[in-house]
């Protein structure tokens, strides 16, 4: 399974490519979340189109903002100060 996925109707007249990125690299493990914040950002922007979007995270996905990832990013600071 890939990574991750998403298709949208009505999003990407509305929403930048890099908000669109920046959503999706954010993922915490709540696809559901995802899906909603890219429907809520096009809807911000001036949708006026019915929007429609699904996200599907793949088992390899780890986004941004997942425990895991807060996790590494805190060792990662952690370490850069012991050397």
């Amino acid at each position: 399974m890939p990574r991750s996925y998403y298709a949208a109707t009505g999003l990407s007249d509305q929403v930048t490519s890099g908000e669109t990125r920046f959503i999706v690299e954010c993922y915490d493990g709540d696809p559901a979340k995802d899906r909603a914040e890219l429907v809520e950002a096009a809807n911000r922007a001036g949708g006026s189109d019915n929007v429609t979007a699904i996200f599907v995270a793949g088992s390899e996905f780890v986004g941004a903002c997942t425990p895991e990832m807060i996790e590494a990013r805190r060792a990662a600071c952690h370490n850069q100060g012991t050397r």
